[in-house]
Order: C-alpha cells, then structure tokens, then sequence
C-alpha cells in the first residue's frame, strides 16, 4: 500500500506525469495513481490532461515559462538613499512630495517608504518615525501636550 506524500512541489508532480506520459500510460490511469500517493495535495485530473498534452508534443521542461511583463527596475538602492536622506532631511515631507522630487510614482514612493524603509506614521507631531528615533517624538509628543494643557499666561 502507498503512503499520501503530503509536501511535494509541482515540480515533482509534473516530473511524475512527465516520466508517466512517456511510459505511455493514459492521462486518467496517470491521475488515479497520482491521488492514490499525493492524496488531497494532488494536481488536478485538467492539469494532468493539459501538461501530459504539453510533454507529448515534445515538452521536456516541468517548470513554468516566463511571463512577458516589464521587470521591477524602478526601486533600485540608489532611490531607496535618496528618498531616506530627503525623509530624514525633512520629516513633514508627504509622499506626493516625495513622488515629484524624485520623479517616480506615488505607489513607488508609498511601497519604499513604508516596505523597504519601514517608516510609519506616528502622530500628528511626527509625520513619519524613522527607525530608532521614536523615544525624540514622545518627547515631542509631551512636550506639545504640556503646551496645550499649560493655561495661558496672564
């Protein structure tokens, strides 16, 4: 009796239809025994249709073609420097004005400052705490807030 191989790749799915398809075997008999080891985590009978049609006609990768779309070459380390130095330079700076200086999208801008960077907004005071420097905004922080509860002199 088989045993169900919980943590297999689509790779190595593929590569077991592959070896199959070239044994001859029927695409139906090729999924029952497939699910008979994969279990639950077994590709479905269209795929085993679908890929053995692909290895027949002559296909001997089981990885996936590339997809044609533009590559991510905006966000580079260069840009990253430049907008931390324009962010640390000035911490009331938005994004917009961020996206304009350094001519590239809002998004861009937003996906930099926020996943690469890490910077998050705090406060009203602070616009935008950088690593390591939140204790200088609580101070500020209660600093503002002695201000507002502090009576007006007479």
């Amino acid at each position: 009796m088989a045993f169900a191989l919980q943590n297999s790749t689509i790779e190595e799915q593929r590569s077991v239809i592959l070896f199959l398809t070239a044994e001859g075997e029927k695409t139906a008999a090729i999924h029952r025994r497939m699910v008979t080891v994969y279990g639950e985590k077994c590709v479905s009978d269209k795929s085993v249709r679908k890929w053995s049609a692909r290895f027949r006609a002559g296909r001997e990768s089981v990885g996936n073609d590339q997809r044609p779309g533009q590559a991510n070459t905006v966000i580079t380390s260069d840009l990253i420097d430049k907008v931390d130095d324009l962010v640390r330079s000035d911490r009331r700076v938005t994004l917009r004005m961020l996206a304009l200086k350094v001519d590239v999208s809002y998004g861009t801008v937003w996906t930099i400052v926020h996943d690469r960077l890490r910077f998050r907004k705090m406060d009203w005071c602070c616009p935008l705490i950088l690593k390591g420097d939140e204790d200088s905004c609580l101070e500020l922080q209660l600093r503002s807030f002695s201000l507002l509860i502090t009576p007006a002199s007479q």
